[in-house]
């Protein structure tokens, strides 16, 4: 699909999934979307600022699916957004989860195979009840979500960690097999 006008005349949009568009720079041509809560934008180009306009054309979204978009280097352009459901699957270049503390809304998180060096931002978010680290960087430190309560914490087998004594006695550890190539 190369022609997404259409979708901008779609005012009363809920949910939006766009997968695999490599093609879509610009998400301006998808219009302003005020009653929009779901989006699914992945392998996207949409540049530095693409974050800052996701936020802008669709200011209601609580749920914001980013995987596989390597564009991504910093998320303080999402800075207006409260979203309750984050996906950052793959997002290979990015590093510094410190704008994340900001969302203090956020009950679920996926930052699998994100090269994060630090979880402290993470930290103060006390109504987040799923974080999916699979394929993080080895070994993980736990230590920082250790004043979290009732955290389901998804991890591949096997992989190291660090800190999971200090957990809390409400948060589990899920362990996912990894997939056989």
């Amino acid at each position: 699909m190369q022609d997404l006008s259409p979708i901008a005349e779609q005012r009363a949009l809920e949910q939006l999934h766009l997968r695999e568009c490599a093609h879509l720079t610009d998400v301006d041509v998808l219009g302003q979307h005020e009653a929009l809560r779901l989006l699914s934008l992945n392998g996207a180009d949409l540049g530095q600022d693409g974050c800052a306009r996701i936020a802008a054309a669709f200011p209601r979204v609580n749920f914001l699916d980013l995987s596989k978009n390597e564009w991504i280097e910093r998320l303080d352009g999402l800075a207006d957004l409260s979203p309750d459901y984050l996906m950052l699957q793959r997002c290979l270049r990015l590093r510094d989860l410190g704008p994340l503390a900001m969302f203090s809304k956020l009950v679920w998180l996926d930052l699998s195979g994100v090269s994060f060096t630090d979880l402290n931002p993470l930290a103060g978010l006390s109504k987040l009840q799923t974080l999916s680290l699979l394929a993080a960087p080895d070994p993980v430190d736990l230590i920082p979500l250790a004043g979290l309560r009732d955290l389901n914490i998804r991890l591949f087998e096997g992989q190291r960690v660090l800190g999971a004594d200090r957990l809390h006695k409400s948060t589990e550890i899920i362990w996912m097999p990894r997939r056989r190539a």
